[in-house]
Order: structure tokens, then C-alpha cells, then sequence
């Protein structure tokens, strides 16, 4: 019965859909400009801790990851990934923190569905 349980969650991990975005530097720095809106309006959650509660209480839309997140982390976030929820892959956690006045920052989160559809039509350009 065990076996069965893996089994099952293991093919439900497999179906996860992570898209890798490579933008020029132009479409880049729109992404940026778009995640200092989402933050004055207060849909956007940073750090995995935030980026966790968010996704516990259904409020992520689009959980934004960069490449070179570590392991760990990028675990944890895919275990309480959502059917509503999409993950993406963009930039560095250097561009994020020089964005963002931090370190370094390797997960964001939009709350709201119009910014998260927003972002992922701009890098589709």
C-alpha cells in the first residue's frame, strides 16, 4: 500500500510543468519594472517563506524560481505546487536582489492572476 502511495505521487510530481524563460535584456527589464508594480500593489510575496504561506493559502498565481536556486528550495516549493499555480524560471537571484535592494533573492510570488497573466505574456514575446 506504501509503494502505491509513491507510485502515485511520484507521477503526480512528473506531471509538473516548470517553463525555463531565456528573455533579451529589453524584455527584461520590462519583467523587472512589472515585479516593482506587482510589489507597490502588494501582489507580490519574496522569499520562501512567504512564497510558501502564499502557496499554503491558495493566494500564488505564478511562482517565479531563478536558475541557480538552491536544490533544497526548489524542492520544497515543487511539494506544495498547486494545479492553480505555475512555476517559471527567470534570471538569477543576483538580478533579483539588485532589483530588489536585497542580497540575493531566489523566489518570488504574484498573488494576483492579472499581473501573473501579465508576466507570462510578456516573456512569451
Amino acid at each position: 500500500m506504501v509503494d502505491k502511495k509513491n507510485k502515485e505521487k511520484t507521477q503526480q510530481e512528473s506531471n509538473l510543468e516548470v517553463t525555463k524563460f531565456s528573455p533579451n535584456e529589453q524584455v527584461l527589464e520590462k519583467f523587472i519594472q512589472l515585479l516593482h508594480m506587482s510589489r507597490k500593489a502588494g501582489k507580490l510575496v519574496i522569499g520562501i517563506d512567504n512564497v510558501e504561506r502564499g502557496i499554503n493559502q491558495h493566494k500564488c498565481k505564478l511562482i517565479i524560481v531563478a536558475e541557480d536556486l538552491a536544490k533544497n528550495s526548489y524542492e520544497k516549493v515543487e511539494r506544495l505546487l498547486t494545479i492553480k499555480s505555475k512555476l517559471i524560471k527567470v534570471g538569477n537571484k543576483k538580478l533579483y536582489g539588485q532589483a530588489f535592494d536585497a542580497m540575493e533573492i531566489g523566489i518570488l510570488g504574484i498573488i494576483d492572476k492579472n499581473f501573473a497573466a501579465g508576466i507570462l505574456k510578456l516573456l512569451a514575446e
